[in-house]
C-alpha cells in the first residue's frame, strides 16, 4: 500500500443530486463454491432468474450447472446445482429460456470420457425435469461439442448453434441441430470447410428461418499473414442453405457475436475489427469493438469502430438486445485499460446505446477497483419492467488476493447505465459543467461503494483515488483508469466510521466525497 503524499482534502457530503426512481446494485457472488459465474439472465415482474457455472467443494473440483433465483434488490431467493464428481456439466453461453409452461430450457456441455451437447429442461421453480445429450456427429473420428447458442422455433422446439472439432485447435465445423421440446433430434447440419469455422449467434426469423453468425479463419494453416472473416448464413427451417454474407476479404473481422433481426430484414450486428501483430513464431489478432447493421439485401448499412486504449486478446462485444420501442439497441462486451505507472491491466464491462439508425447515445463502463489487475465479462444483459438493464458476468482476480478468485456478477443499472444514479447528468449541461465532478452511491455504504467520475480525459490518465479515514490515515490508492467509468470499491471489510474519498491529478486533491460505512 502506498502512503499518502497529502493529506489536504476538500469535504462534500453524498452526491450533487439523488434520484431513486430505478433500484441499482452491484454484487459478486461465489454461492458457497470456491468458483462462481453467470451466463444467462431472465427478468420477470417480480424476480430474476440467472444460471451460470460453480466449482464443487469435493475434489477434483468438477464444474457444474447453478440455477439461481433473485428478488428484485439482487438477493439470492434460492439456488440449486447439478453436480457430479464423475463429470462436469458447463453453461457458458446466454440460452436460458423461459417457456410458456413457467419452466425452463438451456444449453451447455458435459464431459466425462466424452464431451457431448447437452439441452436441460428446468421447471418454474429450477428444478432439473431432464437432460439430452449429443454427441460429435463425427465421432468416434471427432469428440469436441460446444454449443455456442439455441433459440426456440415456432414449433416449440429449439435450434441449437455449436462449434465442432477434434479439440480447441485444427480445423473445425459449425453444427446447427433442431430438436423438439423433448430435446429429441429432430435434424442436425454440419457446414464448413477446410479452415476453423466458429459461430457465436443463431436466430430464428418470423418465417421460420434460421440465421447463423460465425467467423471463418485460417489459423488452422498458417501462422501468420491471417485471414479472418464474418460469416452470416442463412437456413430454411429444415437446415436448407439459403444465402452467405462474407465481410470484405484482406480485413480481419471477428465473429458476429450477437445479432438482431429488425422488422423490415436488417440485421444488427455485433463484431470486431482485427489487427495483426508479429510474434517470434506464431502471430497473434487482437479485435476491437465494431457494430455495424446490414440492410435486407446485406449490403452495408452503417458502422461504428470503438478504438480502444492498447491492443489487447481481452476486448470484443459480446451482446445486442433490442429496447424500448424498438428504435434503439445496447451492445455489451468488454474493454481493457492498462494502467500507466505499472505493468497491469484491467477488463472493464462496457455497454453502449445506440439507435438502429446508427447514432450513439451513450457509452458506459464497469470496473472493481480491488487492486489493478482484474478483470469484469459481462456474459448476458436483459432490459427490466422499469426500463433498466440487468447483467451478468464474472469478475476474477488474477493478483490471487481475494480468498475466492472468480466471482459471479449482477449488476442492475437504471435505463442511462448508470450503477450510480444520475450518471447521466454529469456531462449534459443539465447540472453546472465543472472540469470536474464525482458521484457516488449508496451513501451510507454497506458492501460496495459506487462512483462515476467525469473529469478532462487528457488528465485523467495522471489520476488517482485515494480512500482515507477521518483522521486522514490512507486505507487504499488506485489510479484512476479512465473518465466516465463507473467504479467500483469493496467496502465490507472496513470498520464502522466516516471516510473520505478523493480524486487527485499529479497529487493534487481535484474533488473529495464524504463517505460511511454503517
Amino acid at each position: 500500500m502506498r502512503k499518502s503524499i497529502s493529506l489536504l482534502f476538500l469535504l462534500s457530503f453524498g452526491t450533487a443530486f439523488s434520484l431513486h426512481a430505478q433500484v441499482t446494485f452491484n454484487k459478486r457472488l461465489h454461492f458457497g463454491y470456491p468458483a462462481a459465474l453467470l451466463t444467462s439472465i431472465v427478468p420477470t415482474d417480480s424476480c430474476y432468474y440467472a444460471t451460470g457455472l460453480i466449482a464443487d467443494t469435493l475434489p477434483p473440483h468438477k464444474a457444474g450447472n447453478i440455477f439461481v433465483k433473485f428478488d428484485l434488490e439482487g438477493n439470492v431467493v434460492y439456488q440449486k446445482a447439478i453436480t457430479s464428481s464423475q463429470r462436469s456439466y458447463q453453461s457458458w453461453a446466454n440460452t436460458l429460456i423461459p417457456l410458456e409452461n413457467g419452466g425452463f430450457a438451456l444449453s451447455g456441455y458435459t464431459i466425462d470420457t466424452l464431451m457431448r451437447a447437452l439441452f436441460i429442461r428446468f421447471d418454474s421453480n429450477g428444478d432439473t425435469l431432464f437432460t439430452r445429450e449429443y454427441l460429435n456427429p463425427n465421432y468416434p473420428l471427432a469428440n469436441f461439442f460446444s454449443p455456442y447458442d439455441m433459440k426456440q422455433t415456432q414449433d416449440g422446439g429449439f435450434v441449437m448453434a455449436s462449434w465442432l472439432g477434434t479439440s480447441m485447435v485444427g480445423n473445425s465445423d459449425i453444427s446447427v441441430l433442431k430438436i423438439d421440446s423433448a430435446g429429441n433430434e429432430q435434424w442436425h447440419k454440419v457446414f464448413g470447410y477446410d479452415l476453423r469455422e466458429r459461430p457465436e449467434s443463431i436466430l430464428v426469423a418470423a418465417n421460420g428461418d434460421i440465421i447463423v453468425g460465425a467467423q471463418r479463419n485460417n489459423t488452422n494453416t498458417t501462422n501468420n499473414n491471417y485471414t479472418y472473416i464474418t460469416w452470416i448464413f442463412g437456413l430454411n427451417s429444415q437446415g436448407g442453405y439459403k444465402w452467405s454474407y462474407y465481410s470484405p476479404y484482406g480485413l480481419l473481422r471477428d465473429a458476429a457475436n450477437d445479432m438482431i433481426l429488425l422488422d423490415d430484414g436488417s440485421l444488427l450486428v455485433a463484431s470486431g475489427i482485427g489487427t495483426e501483430y508479429p510474434r517470434s513464431s506464431v502471430n497473434v489478432v487482437f479485435f476491437e469493438k465494431y457494430l455495424f447493421r446490414l440492410d435486407s439485401n446485406k449490403n452495408k448499412e452503417w458502422d461504428m469502430e470503438f478504438p480502444g486504449q492498447y491492443p489487447s486478446d481481452l476486448t470484443r462485444t459480446s451482446n445486442l438486445i433490442l429496447i424500448g420501442d424498438g428504435s434503439e439497441f445496447l451492445a455489451a462486451g468488454t474493454s481493457t485499460y492498462a494502467y500507466p505507472s505499472e505493468e497491469s491491466w484491467t477488463r472493464k464491462g462496457w455497454l453502449y446505446k445506440g439507435s438502429t439508425s446508427g447514432d450513439s447515445i451513450w457509452t458506459r463502463e464497469y470496473v472493481f477497483l480491488e487492486n489493478e489487475q482484474n478483470s469484469q465479462i459481462i456474459y448476458d444483459i436483459k432490459e427490466t419492467n422499469d426500463q433498466g438493464f440487468i447483467i451478468v458476468g464474472e469478475s476474477f482476480d488474477w493478483t490471487e488476493q481475494d480468498s475466492i478468485l472468480q466471482q459471479a456478477w449482477l449488476l442492475k443499472v437504471d435505463q442511462y447505465g448508470c450503477l450510480v444514479p444520475g450518471c447521466q447528468l454529469v456531462n449534459t449541461g443539465e447540472i453546472p459543467i465543472q472540469e470536474i465532478n464525482l458521484v457516488i452511491y449508496p451513501n451510507p455504504a454497506a458492501d460496495y461503494l459506487n462512483f462515476y467520475l467525469h473529469a478532462d480525459p487528457g488528465k485523467v490518465d495522471e489520476g488517482q483515488f485515494l480512500i482515507m479515514d477521518i483522521s486522514g490515515k490512507e486505507i487504499v490508492r488506485f489510479e484512476s483508469a479512465s473518465s466516465g467509468t463507473t467504479f467500483i470499491v469493496p467496502v465490507m471489510s472496513y470498520p464502522a466510521g466516516t471516510y473520505v474519498l478523493q480524486y487527485l491529478e499529479r497529487g493534487i486533491v481535484k474533488t473529495s466525497k464524504l463517505f460511511v460505512i454503517p
